[in-house]
This record gives C-alpha cells, structure tokens and sequence, in this order.
C-alpha cells in the first residue's frame, strides 16, 4: 500500500483512536455524559486531522510545495494530542466525581477546537502568502537566468579566441549581477535581449567585430542595469 507520510500519520491517529475507544469501553467504569462528549470531540480531532491532511497536501506535488504544508499539519496534530490529554483528564475525573459538570470540560473542548480551527487557517494563509512571493521570485529572475544562459552557450559558439574571453567575462558579470528585475529594469533589460539577439547573429555570420561592440555594449547596459538596481533597493 502506497501511502503518503501525512496519511500515515492520520491512520496511526485513527488506530489510537480505536485503541483508546476499546480500552475505554473494556474497563469497567460508569460512562457518564462526559465520556461520551469526550468520544465525540475525538471522533471531531480525527476528522480535523483529515480535513489537515486533505489541506496540506493540496497540489503538493513538489517537495518545496509538501514542506510548505507541514505547520498546517503539526497544528493539527498538536490539537489531538492536547484534545486526548484533556480527555484523559476529565473522563478519570469523572469517574472519581460523577457530578463533574458536563460545561466544563465542553468548554475547554471547544477552545481547543476553536484555537486549532485558527490555528489552521493562520497557517494555510501563511502557506499561500509564501508561495505567492516563491512565485513572483521565479517570475522576476527568468529574464537573468535567459540571459546566463543565452551568453554561456554563445561563448561556446565563438570560434575567436578573443571574442571566447569577452563572452566568457560577459558571462561571468551576470552571474554575479543582482538577478532579480523590476518596472524600473524593464527597459535596459528590453535593450538588453534586442542586443543578445543581435550578437548572437553577429556570430552566426562570422562578423567578430561587431560582435566585440555588442559585447562591450551589453556588458555597458548590464553595468547601468545593475546600478539601477542597486538604486531601487537603497529606496
């Protein structure tokens, strides 16, 4: 049987659960109102911690997207283990003092629950929030990771020894630029890839001379580029 680790989790929470349950009803003891609303708010923590389960590993298909998923569920399972010591707790109290109020361990229940239910949702949104931001990142270096890698392969392709060297700095430059781009960028950056395209042509037809200015140039926008950067972020 192929199980997700989370799953796993939550069977092994259902078989204690069940484990718990048949203890409790082979002892004998009264059952007072009590021990059946403790029972009830474990059934609750089960269903809490496949509705935890379910949420976590929505569209977890990575293992950045499943690590992002874990405060949802140890939330989860903090609320079962706290929910299962108070029940302990009030059921051996209950069986000592039979008239122990049915609102007081119902209150500190429902706090529990309540607490977890918040808890939840904190760390959902939380979720959402940084894969957002994990996916605006992504989107603001694509334009540095194509530039890396056009100028790395057409350093590859050039056949003067001089002209290898200057792509090889190029190269070298941009992979210790700040790599991620704004509004402000978007300009020098269009410039940039019009300049890239025409080098890369440059070299197609042999002409290194042109090549040598295009290479000089995109290192020159790069320099402004990176100056501009800089500028933004001192703001």
């Amino acid at each position: 049987m192929n199980m997700k680790p989370s799953q796993k989790s939550v069977l092994i929470w259902a078989i204690v659960l069940v484990v718990c349950n048949l203890v409790a009803f082979v002892i004998p003891f009264q059952k007072t109102g009590v021990f059946w609303l403790s029972d009830g708010f474990l059934v609750v923590s089960l269903l809490f911690l496949f509705a935890a389960e379910r949420i976590a590993m929505k569209d977890a298909e990575t293992a950045k997207s499943r690590f992002y998923g874990r405060p949802i569920l140890t939330v989860a399972f903090d609320y079962a283990v706290a929910l299962l010591s108070c029940v302990v707790v009030f059921v051996v109290i209950s069986v000592f003092f039979p008239g122990l109020p049915l609102w007081i361990p119902l209150v500190f229940y429902i706090l529990l629950t309540g607490g977890a239910a918040i808890g939840l949702i904190t760390a959902e949104t939380t979720r959402g929030y940084v894969e957002e931001q994990d996916q605006k990142v992504a989107t603001s270096t694509d334009f540095m990771r194509w530039f890396y890698g056009q100028v790395v392969a057409l350093s590859s392709q050039a056949e003067d020894t001089a002209l290898t060297g200057d792509l090889q700095r190029l190269a070298e430059e941009i992979r210790y630029s700040d790599s991620v781009s704004s509004a402000a960028t978007k300009e020098l950056e269009d410039r940039i890839y019009g300049e890239v395209s025409n080098l890369g042509s440059a070299l197609s037809s042999g002409d290194t001379v042109a090549a040598g200015r295009l290479c000089q140039q995109i290192s020159r926008d790069l320099k402004a580029r990176n100056a501009l950067c800089k500028a933004n972020k001192g703001r």
